[in-house]
């Protein structure tokens, strides 16, 4: 959600008060409600893909430095 959505919903959280429209209030905190609960699901699958990632990371490190431990012990044998 960007600055300017947050910046709206504010200004339309604020009319709703005032015109003291309590449904329009209860529709927008559920709304806000859901937003967050998909925020939070977002952040977690994120998470998960930046762990999966470095774990890659390593393990193409670790592939590296056995290639390139092969490469030079096979070359000092010529």
């Amino acid at each position: 959600m960007g600055f300017d959505q947050m910046k709206q919903s504010m200004i339309k959280l604020q009319s709703l008060i005032e015109d003291g429209n309590l449904e329009g209030l209860s529709t927008a905190w559920s709304e806000m409600q859901s937003l967050e609960d998909i925020q939070e699901e977002y952040t977690v699958q994120l998470e998960t893909e930046q762990m999966l990632l470095l774990n890659k990371i390593k393990q193409l490190g670790q592939e590296i430095m056995s290639s390139s431990s092969s490469l030079s012990t096979r070359s000092s044998g010529f």
